[in-house]
């Protein structure tokens, strides 16, 4: 599993007020981490944050494959 940065960038703009902060706080990951994942420094194939927004998606109805690729 591999996070669609682009589309977790429009993630954050309409569902968190453009605010990653607050995004990593809903989902309660490390900002720092996360911060590096969205800047390319890191893989975007964590399990945990990919296993997060999965769980996000489901409890808010909005379709998980837009922000996650197999």
């Amino acid at each position: 599993m591999n996070l669609k940065i682009n589309n977790i960038k429009i993630l954050i703009e309409t569902e968190f007020f453009g605010r990653q902060s607050n995004l990593v706080k809903t989902l309660n990951i490390d900002y720092s981490y996360f911060n590096q994942i969205m800047n390319n420094h890191k893989s975007p194939s964590s399990k945990k944050i990919c296993e997060k927004i999965i769980e996000y998606c489901k409890k808010h109805n909005i379709d998980f494959k837009k922000y996650i690729e197999f």
